[in-house]
């Protein structure tokens, strides 16, 4: 991803942020143009990585439960149990 450049009248930056590696950070390229000179940056961004489990969980109808939008019209009480 390259984000726009920033410019002043003497020096220009450009911002470079590169893929996430699999380790959870990204890794960012800034290069400034200060009039005559190239200096550049780099910087390690450390990211939280989101991990999740899936979980799988059988369930059986309620009695009396058929299949429809009727099924779904008990009474709060029933569905509780």
């Amino acid at each position: 991803k390259r984000d726009e450049p920033h410019a002043s009248p003497s020096r220009l930056a450009s911002h470079y942020t590169l893929l996430p590696s699999e380790r959870g950070f990204f890794v960012s390229l800034i290069i400034l143009h200060f009039q005559a000179h190239l200096i550049l940056f780099f910087f390690f961004q450390i990211e939280k990585m989101v991990s999740f489990k899936v979980s799988v969980v059988s369930t059986s109808p309620i009695d009396g439960q058929k299949p429809g939008t009727s099924g779904l019209r008990k009474k709060v009480k029933v569905f509780k149990q």
